[in-house]
C-alpha cells in the first residue's frame, strides 16, 4: 500500500472521530493500538478476525475542513500517530480495515475505515506474539543496519514514506537475498527520492535479521557491480 493511499485512510477515520475539531495525537506504538483494533474488528467481523497488513504513514500533514492532522513516524523509537490494521475473518470471507490513534485525555480509538481505492486482499496472518512484530524493535534492529545508519547519517533530513508489516510476496522474494527467511511477516520502510536518496529496507518479525538496499537508478545492480544501476546493498 502506498504512502498516498493509506494517507487518505488515516485522514478519513481521524476526520471521522475529531469532525471539524483540531485534532492532537499521541504517539502510539504499533502493539498499543493492537488491542483495541483487534477488538472493533471482531465486533465488526467475527471471533476469528486476524491481522493480515499493518501500516503506518511518515511524516505529512492534512487540512481538512480547517483541521490540522498531523501523520508521523517517528525514527527515533518507532511510534506513530496513526496506525492502519487491516483484518480478515476466514469464516465470513470478509475484511475490515481499523484505524487506531491515542487522543490525549481520552486513550486509544479505533474505527474503521475505507480506502478509496482498493486494497491488496491480504488473507495470511500476521503472527503478533513474534518478537520483532514490535515497530519500536524493529526499529532497533534498524539502527545496527550498517547500511542504514550510513543513509541517516548522509541524509539525515530525509523521513521514510511509510512503513507496513505483512507477508512477504513474490516482489520481495526477487529482491532480497537468499540468507533473509522469508517464513514469517516482514516489515518494509521505503524512503522515496531520487539518485540514492532512495531506499528500502526489511525486517524480519521473527528473527529480527534486516537488510536495506540503496538505490541509484531504475535498474538492478549486485554488490559485485553486475549489471544496471541501483546498487543494492545490504546490512546484517
Amino acid at each position: 500500500m502506498n504512502r498516498h493511499i493509506l494517507s487518505l485512510i488515516l485522514l478519513a477515520a481521524m476526520a471521522s472521530a475529531a469532525k471539524s475539531q483540531p485534532i492532537t495525537l499521541n504517539p502510539l506504538h504499533v502493539h498499543d493500538g493492537f488491542p483495541t483494533a483487534r477488538a472493533r474488528a471482531i465486533e465488526l467481523l467475527a471471533a476469528d478476525a486476524v491481522p493480515v497488513f499493518i501500516g503506518a504513514v511518515g511524516n505529512t500533514s492534512f487540512n481538512a475542513d480547517g483541521m490540522i492532522v498531523p501523520l508521523r513516524f517517528y525514527l527515533e523509537d518507532g511510534s506513530s500517530t496513526a496506525w492502519a490494521y487491516s483484518f480478515y475473518s476466514p469464516s465470513l470471507k470478509k475484511r475490515e480495515l481499523i484505524v487506531a490513534i491515542d487522543i490525549p485525555d481520552v486513550g486509544v480509538q479505533a474505527f474503521p475505515a475505507s480506502s478509496p481505492v482498493p486494497i491488496p486482499n491480504l488473507e495470511t496472518p500476521i503472527d503478533m506474539t513474534l518478537t520483532y512484530t514490535g515497530s519500536d524493535k524493529a526499529i532497533t534492529q534498524l539502527k545496527g543496519d550498517s547500511v542504514y545508519t550510513r543513509y541517516r547519517a548522509e541524509l539525515p533530513a530525509m523521513l521514510p514514506e511509510g512503513i507496513a508489516l505483512r507477508a512477504p510476496d513474490a516482489a520481495d522474494s526477487a529482491l532480497l537475498p537468499s540468507w533473509f527467511p522469508l517464513d514469517s511477516p516482514v516489515w518494509t520502510m521505503n524512503f522515496a527520492g531520487e539518485g540514492n536518496r532512495a531506499m528500502i529496507c526489511y525486517v524480519s518479525s521473527r528473527t529480527g535479521i534486516t537488510y536495506c538496499a540503496r538505490m541509484a537508478a531504475a535498474s538492478v545492480d549486485t554488490e559485485e557491480g553486475v549489471g544496471g544501476e541501483m546498487r543494492l546493498s545490504e546490512g546484517r
